[in-house]
């Protein structure tokens, strides 16, 4: 059975009569028979003795794994070596089709396709052929377009302004982080593609924040059509912001691509703020304004807080081009005698303001999820002019603490659910939806995490983060000598009203909230400021420490540690960055790039929690890894004798790879010896130390200095005082 590859079919049939050699040798690319018994290379052709010295004549016997990869090792120790169990079955010999790294004939790396499969020569022996395929091209283009995404995305996001980038369509592009955040976007994360796609929605949602929503549409229609000029626009929106917009084209090959739209938040003078009174109008049913209404939140969220009791915050929305189809008197007074109705429906501890031409703001004192059910279903078939024309309603309800807990959080959550409840209107579904449905946890819970959420918000913003967020400091100890080496960091949180607590009860929260990159850089500054001061006193060491999956991910990491090394004055080669399996799980050739860049700073990347199982080990070949540190479950399965299987495996994949293996986890002497016979170099753990503060941790360290030998013997006592 001759191989039946494009376009060697018809060199392969021509040569069925000839010498394998002969069909072999006319390949230009690396290819070599292998004996699937053995496992010894029978012959290759001169493309594969050019690539690999031991391919050439002279070479002696060459195994069939010398490409030397883990894949590799197995797919030929099975072949040769099978199972006891299927030992003289007549299984078909298998095949492989997959990619990896290797030299090339200088020396330089090279990314290959590597084929294997079985064929039969004209002699009738069945051999196994091994073909090389150089993929460095295409693997180097895909690098460089993700370094230019990379760093476009950086480029995007370093700005404090809001970007829009639009083609010359008038399709977006392209948007960032703090456009979101101006426009307060309900739908997708700013660089997913739903963000982009749906048009239509964007626009439509930055009109009905508007003040102006018919004028605001239009200038942005007229804007997405122009390609040449440059334009400077001012927009009032509806909670008495005002927003400065600059648009310029965006040129490439001599060419206009499209436009960037720039937005920032203007400081409005006397001028902007009649015309924005001007704008507001028709709209005699005041009600409440924007300061007023936000001013009622806070009152009824104090007094449900003092009552521990609920509260739903509701966002009434019309369609207000039926609304006011008949004339801008007519409209106003619908909504006037919306308003009426509302406070009927809703009872007489409710408070209902007009917040927009088309919106009103409804709050429910002791609401919960089945009061706002009831006010919905009570409500929206009443909303509307009478008429087959009667604008579509639409409900958003947030309730308090479930989904939020401050007025900046639930006004805009709420807003939002109108959204999408009018989405569902228009699609014929029910027009409600509700933010915060009651969580199976008790209420004080999740109210006391909330609140923890955003005081730990706060922190981050304000000087009071040293005296509540406590860094403590492991160490970690240099396994042949027992000194110590360096400390791991470790963040804690003394809350005034609750204690120490741990990073389980406030981490979880602080990634769901998207605030782990400020998290992570305030403790890389604080962290290398205590190096720094550890340093001065004569006390050179490794600073570990952990960066979580979000930062990981953050294009902007290593711009902003690149400024924390040069502030700091730390030496880069002295910052070892934990980077746990669950960052390379999703998008490795993403990963790749971003670690790339880390490395270039000149730091040591050390992969965390080795042999979790969630990363293919073909993966970690391609990581820049200064060290790997064994997952505490692999440490707790230590014994006297030599590890066998997955973890004897995962020991031989670090030797081969010559990667330093540190542990973490390390508890008893018995762990601490079997790790030093396997040659682990650095080791932490509640054998040598608990997590200590900055003075317990120093005085530990120079104990240890002077206790040396034996390493392990000299514990601390578990106090972090």
């Amino acid at each position: 059975m001759l191989p039946r590859e494009p376009g060697l079919q018809a060199l392969v049939e021509a040569s069925r009569t000839a010498p394998a050699p002969c069909w072999l040798a006319q390949l230009e690319e690396p290819a070599w028979l292998v004996d699937p018994s053995s496992g010894l290379v029978l012959q290759s052709n001169a493309a594969a003795q050019d690539w690999h010295a031991l391919l050439r004549p002279g070479g002696g016997a060459v195994r069939a794994d010398l490409l030397g990869g883990l894949e590799d090792v197995h797919f030929w120790a099975e072949l040769t070596q099978p199972a006891p169990a299927l030992a003289g079955a007549d299984l078909p010999l298998p095949t492989l089709c997959s990619e990896t790294e290797w030299p090339g004939p200088q020396g330089e790396p090279r990314w290959v396709e590597r084929h294997i499969r079985p064929v039969t020569l004209e002699d009738g022996r069945t051999v196994m052929w091994v073909r090389l395929q150089d993929r460095t091209a295409q693997r180097r283009w895909l690098q460089e377009r993700d370094q230019a995404l990379a760093e476009l995305r950086a480029t995007l996001e370093a700005t404090p302004d809001g970007l829009l980038v639009t083609n010359a369509q008038g399709a977006v592009q392209a948007l960032n982080h703090r456009f979101a955040l101006l426009w307060g976007l309900p739908f997708a994360s700013h660089d997913s593609p739903a963000a982009r796609a749906d048009d239509g929605r964007l626009w439509a949602w930055m009109a009905q924040s508007a003040l102006q929503p018919q004028a605001l549409l239009a200038r942005l229609t007229q804007l997405r059509g122009q390609w040449l000029g440059r334009t400077e626009d001012r927009f009032a929106l509806r909670d008495g912001r005002w927003l400065e917009c600059r648009t310029e084209p965006q040129w490439g090959r001599g060419l206009v691509q499209g436009r960037v739209w720039v937005w920032r938040e203007a400081r409005p003078n006397a001028g902007w703020r009649a015309a924005g009174r001007t704008l507001a109008a028709p709209n005699p049913t005041e009600g409440l304004s924007e300061a007023d209404w936000r001013e009622a939140l806070e009152a009824a969220l104090d007094a449900a807080d003092a009552q521990g009791s609920d509260l739903a915050v509701c966002c009434l929305g019309l369609e207000a081009e039926a609304l006011y189809a008949q004339g801008e008197q007519a409209g106003a007074a619908t909504l006037a005698r919306l308003r009426g109705t509302v406070g009927r429906e809703a009872g007489p501890t409710a408070r209902v303001a007009v917040l927009g031409p088309d919106q009103l703001g409804v709050l429910l004192p002791g609401a919960g999820a089945g009061q706002a059910r009831e006010l919905a279903a009570r409500l929206l078939p009443r909303c509307g002019p009478e008429g087959a024309d009667a604008p579509a309603a639409s409900l958003g309800v947030a309730l308090y603490p479930e989904a939020g807990v401050s007025a900046d959080r639930l006004w805009p959550l709420a807003r939002q659910a109108q959204a999408r409840a009018a989405d569902r209107a228009r699609a014929g579904l029910s027009a409600w939806v509700l933010e915060g449905e009651a969580p199976a946890t008790p209420v004080r819970t999740v109210r006391a995490g909330m609140r923890r959420l955003e005081r730990l918000e706060v922190l981050l913003r304000s000087a009071a983060a040293e005296r509540e967020l406590l860094l403590h400091y492991q160490p970690l100890v240099d396994l042949p000598t027992g000194r110590v080496a360096g400390a791991e960091v470790l963040l804690r949180w003394h809350d005034p009203d609750q204690g120490m607590l741990a990073p389980a009860l406030f981490l979880p929260q602080a990634r769901r909230a998207g605030l782990m990159p400020a998290l992570d850089d305030w403790v890389l500054e604080q962290a290398l400021r205590q190096a720094c001061a550890w340093r001065q006193g004569g006390r050179p060491l490794l600073l570990n420490v952990n960066l979580s999956v979000p930062t990981l991910d953050d294009p902007g990491l290593p711009r902003r540690l690149a400024a924390l090394l040069k502030a700091s004055g730390w030496p880069p080669d002295q910052l070892a960055l934990d980077v746990p399996e669950a960052a390379l799980a999703c998008d490795v050739e993403s990963a790749v790039v971003r670690l790339q860049a880390l490395h270039r700073l000149g730091v040591r990347l050390v992969l965390d929690d080795y042999g979790a199982g969630q990363v293919p080990l073909a993966a970690l070949r391609r990581l820049p890894l200064a060290a790997v540190k064994l997952d505490p479950q692999l440490v707790r399965t230590l014994g006297p004798q030599p590890p066998g299987g997955w973890t004897g495996a995962l020991l031989d994949v670090a030797r081969h790879m010559r990667w330093p293996l540190w542990a973490e986890g390390v508890e008893t002497l018995a762990q601490r010896e079997q790790l030093g016979r396997l040659g682990c170099q650095q080791a932490q753990g509640h054998l040598w130390a608990p997590a200590l503060r900055p003075e317990p941790w120093l005085r530990h360290a120079a104990a240890a200095e002077d206790r040396r030998m034996p390493p392990g013997l000299g514990l601390v006592p578990a106090a972090t005082s």
